[in-house]
């Protein structure tokens, strides 16, 4: 992510610094996607800690993480 859109409002949202403000966000979403990314910068663990059954993971990255792990996934393209 570009740090220079933190705090800046592109297309109607509010983007957030996800490794100062994740928690505070996660108890307001519905839903969390959450990409393959996680796995590699270690975020994974942490993430599903906060995010609960609200963590959706998304895209073909994650699949065999997510399949190994039984975490729900969605991703159209492979579906």
């Amino acid at each position: 992510m570009d740090p220079e859109n933190i705090g800046k409002e592109k297309f109607g949202v509010v983007v957030m610094d996800g490794s100062t403000k994740a928690e505070e966000a996660l108890e307001w979403c519905d839903i969390a996607l959450v990409t393959g990314t996680t796995v590699v910068n270690g975020t994974l663990e942490p993430i599903l800690d906060m995010a609960g059954d609200k963590a959706v993971f998304y895209g073909i990255i994650i699949a065999g993480v997510a399949k190994l792990l039984g975490l729900e996934r969605f991703c159209p393209r492979s579906m």
